[in-house]
């Protein structure tokens, strides 16, 4: 073989080389639609499409958070999980060693979710040591579809508001994670769309409505100016979950409205 014959085989073979990497991809399979508060099941599968394996592959799982401060929690209870994956914080990591090129390696984790607006979102990363061709693929994100409880109200009703205050609050749950933040106050859903307070000062109306039998509006007025503006989400057991605003403040209230 002359020299020249040996140096062309040397730069294809180095060409080749280079060309054999690790190419990660990752894919999650969820239920279509998932009711609040419910288990569900999420399969998260992690496939090296390249030419060589991928070592010391990790998945790490982002899964929705609370809006809590100085501690941020799971937007949610996490339920089961595969044996190769802990929960670390707010996010479930994988060890998935070695995945050899045109093989996989798939796993599970459950989780519910409550009423959380703006609705959070599950987050899925593969990392490798290996070298890749197109880490491009290795992410995802996904947002989960929610249904809600048909809970209809024919007024009269009376209801028992729970609710906690903050800045920036997404959902009920987050005050249930901090039991002392929690107070209350009950209304009467009148038969005609309008609201009696309790016990609330002199000067207070509300109205309330439901565009759908899983939703409920309402909106409480001072001396006729709009001081909160409520829309919750059926979560069951003749409740309702969502967030109330303050047309004149930056801080934000998370309601459980409950039929009594």
């Amino acid at each position: 073989m002359s020299l020249r014959t040996l140096i062309f085989s040397a730069i294809i073979f180095s060409a080749s080389m280079a060309s054999a990497k690790a190419d990660l991809e990752v894919t999650l399979s969820a239920p279509g639609l998932t009711t609040v508060y419910d288990m569900a099941r999420y399969d998260v599968t992690v496939r090296n499409n390249g030419r060589r394996s991928a070592k010391n592959v990790e998945l790490r799982i982002d899964l929705p958070e609370t809006n809590t401060s100085p501690t941020v929690h799971v937007m949610g209870d996490v339920g089961d999980m595969s044996g190769a994956c802990d929960l670390v914080g707010t996010s479930v990591i994988c060890d998935l060693g070695r995945v050899r090129r045109n093989k996989q390696k798939s796993v599970y984790f459950e989780m519910s979710h409550p009423v959380q607006m703006p609705a959070g979102t599950i987050d899925v990363l593969a990392t490798t040591s290996s070298n890749e061709t197109n880490p491009q693929d290795n992410s995802l994100s996904y947002a989960p579809s929610l249904s809600y409880y048909d809970t209809p109200i024919s007024g009269p009703a009376h209801i028992t508001n729970r609710h906690c205050t903050g800045q920036g609050l997404s959902g009920f749950y987050e005050c249930e994670l901090y039991p002392s933040s929690i107070s209350s106050h009950g209304v009467t859903l009148e038969q005609d769309g309008t609201i009696s307070f309790d016990n609330a000062p002199m000067g207070y109306t509300g109205t309330w409505s439901q565009v759908q039998d899983d939703r409920l509006q309402l909106a409480y007025y001072h001396l006729g100016t709009l001081t909160v503006a409520f829309h919750g989400y059926g979560v069951g057991s003749g409740c309702f979950e969502g967030l109330a605003i303050f047309p004149t403040s930056s801080y934000n209230s998370a309601y459980e409205v409950c039929l009594d």
